[in-house]
């Protein structure tokens, strides 16, 4: 009988059904699951400096009733604890806005919407590392959004606790 996995996290084969997903789905999906993922990474961020073992750091940080149950928490304590730094803290921030333009409008919508092509412009973690010509990166806000996910995941996910 395999042991129960820890609270927030996932494993190698999660993570890689994510990131298919993220790469392969609709803009829904792309958004949705690229978003849970950065949930777990800093769930997982804060469970590795929070005290081990402990039933009230379940309680902070479960999904329904923790007070850091949700991402925008979660990302809000992560840059206070100097976790994440301020640009990682702002893409965050600007995705959750992406998530709640798709989760929260009675259109579907895709990655060519004015308002999505507007956020995606603000995320700048892959400017930062790979992308020289941001005006060719621009005119594609999907590929932008993927690609400051799994920067984003990066720098999050390592922690073991």
């Amino acid at each position: 009988m395999s042991k129960p996995k820890k609270p927030g996290r996932f494993s190698r084969e999660e993570a890689y059904e994510a990131f298919d997903t993220i790469s392969k789905g609709s803009d829904l999906a792309v958004v949705l699951i690229a978003t849970s993922l950065l949930d777990l990474s800093l769930e997982n961020l804060l469970r590795y400096k929070f005290r081990k073992n402990s039933s009230t750091v379940d309680r902070l940080l479960h999904p329904n009733k923790g007070i850091l149950g949700n991402i925008a928490g979660r990302a809000q304590l992560c840059y206070c604890l100097e976790l994440i730094s301020k640009s990682d803290y702002q893409d965050l921030l600007t995705i959750l806005e992406i998530r709640n333009l798709f989760a929260h409008n009675p259109r579907v919508l895709d990655f060519n919407d004015e308002q999505v092509v507007a956020q995606c412009k603000r995320l700048r973690a892959p400017c930062e590392v790979i992308t020289p010509n941001t005006e060719a990166y621009d005119k594609q806000p999907k590929h932008s959004f993927r690609i400051n996910v799994a920067t984003l995941w990066r720098r999050t996910h390592f922690y073991d606790y």
